[in-house]
């Protein structure tokens, strides 16, 4: 049986007179085929970007509001232009006969087969990725059963790319980050988002016409917390933002915050990183001991803000010299965080 998770056994490659490459897939016994020239847009970079309607994004947050305790997902049909930057148009959510668990998402294979068929020969669109949640993990990025999943998948199938979009829910809001993966490389990029105004052309229409295949999300409205779109070729115009002075803004502390990232998650559960509205400053909520950190701006010179059930927590002698990492788990060592 052909897993839900990657269902192309073969992928061709078309370009139109439009200049698009569309992806031909052979599965099963169905196949769409066509005249293609490998080295017209094949190359070793990885694009750094994915186009994806504002309308979807929103469609795949209230897929994630629906189960925000356990994880969740679906399937991303598409194409990609001449220079392969993928361009989502549809997101399909997950069917009723899905598998799911805290740390797991299965796909209904026959939900899935049935609406890739008909995106395929209705509209031309054909399987460039899967998406699945992280609920309230601060795991926004493939973890290495992920990795590990996808490669072995791509290599079964013969496929050289493939998208995971990683969904995340905290603060009662959700988050989505895009992942592109090379079986040429053998390695994945973290993706900006280029974001298109407005809805995909395909969601009324396909939805319209097959009501009766598609399960729609019971949660009605969107919350996301903001993603920023970049311009489709050249430089990012904007980074994000913090404030003035803050010890993020310097990009060789990039790997601190990993770092941080990591330790804290290693420990526990449900731990979630967002920038605080009032000041653009770092905190940390960790739900399994209703424990919050905040990075006040001025961190690392002044150590990192700990409360608990929101009483702040005493000093614990925050050391002055070495990594900002280091200091930082040496201070909640001491203070019986890690």
């Amino acid at each position: 049986m052909i897993s839900a998770s990657i269902v192309a056994v073969q992928t061709l490659i078309v370009k139109t007179v439009f200049g698009i490459v569309m992806i031909a897939i052979k599965s099963g016994k169905k196949s769409i085929m066509g005249i293609f020239n490998k080295k017209e847009v094949i190359s070793n970079e990885i694009p750094d970007r994915v186009i994806i309607y504002k309308g979807e994004l929103e469609y795949l947050s209230r897929c994630i509001l629906d189960y925000p305790n356990i994880e969740t997902g679906g399937n991303l049909f598409g194409f990609y232009t001449t220079f392969r930057i993928p361009i989502i148009q549809y997101v399909l959510g997950p069917g009723e006969k899905s598998v799911r668990s805290t740390t797991h998402f299965r796909q209904d294979e026959i939900y899935f087969n049935t609406n890739a068929d008909k995106l395929i020969n209705d509209h031309a669109l054909h399987h460039i990725g899967t998406w699945h949640s992280h609920h309230q993990l601060a795991i926004n990025h493939p973890s290495g059963g992920d990795a590990n999943s996808k490669f072995y998948g791509m290599k079964e199938d013969g496929l050289d790319s493939f998208l995971l979009v990683i969904g995340n829910y905290y603060d009662r809001k959700t988050s989505a980050n895009a992942y592109y993966f090379s079986l040429t490389n053998k390695n994945y990029k973290h993706c900006k988002w280029v974001i298109l105004d407005g809805e995909s052309p395909i969601r009324f229409q396909y939805d319209k016409k097959n009501k009766n295949y598609i399960n729609v999300p019971r949660t009605s409205n969107p919350m996301m917390h903001q993603i920023q779109s970049f311009p489709l070729y050249g430089e990012p115009g904007n980074k994000i933002s913090y404030s003035k002075g803050y010890w993020l803004n310097d990009e060789s502390n990039n790997a601190e915050i990993k770092i941080i990232v990591d330790s804290l998650s290693n420990k526990y559960k449900h731990v979630s990183f967002f920038l605080q509205e009032e000041d653009r400053t770092l905190k940390t909520i960790i739900k399994d001991n209703n424990i919050s950190i905040i990075f006040p701006f001025t961190f690392p010179i002044a150590p990192p803000e700990i409360f608990h059930n929101n009483k702040k927590l005493g000093d614990f002698g925050w050391e002055k010299n070495g990594s900002i990492s280091k200091r930082f788990i040496d201070y909640c060592k001491k203070g019986e965080i890690l």
